[in-house]
């Protein structure tokens, strides 16, 4: 996204996020698709794992924080950056 993102400023703005694209593309050299997989499905369990304690400890509260919009922080279009990462 951040990519995407950059590719579309004017060029004083580029130099002034020069580093954190330079950044941004080193990290996406050294990452492949199958380290997008593990860290989706670490997170993925590490949701479940922390939604059952939640539960357990208090199912109503956990059902009111669940329902709660501000406690789904994930981007959608990161999700589906991500999902589109992963099926390569």
């Amino acid at each position: 996204m951040f990519s995407d993102f950059y590719s579309k400023l004017d060029d004083q703005a580029k130099k002034k996020l020069e580093p954190r694209k330079n950044f941004a593309d080193s990290f996406l050299k050294i990452i492949g698709d199958a380290s997008l997989a593990s860290m989706n499905n670490q997170n993925v369990l590490r949701t479940l794992l922390t939604e059952n304690k939640a539960r357990r400890l208090n199912d109503e509260v956990f059902l009111f924080l669940k329902g709660h919009p501000l406690s789904h922080t994930l981007d959608l279009r990161a999700s589906e950056d991500l999902k589109k990462a992963i099926e390569k």
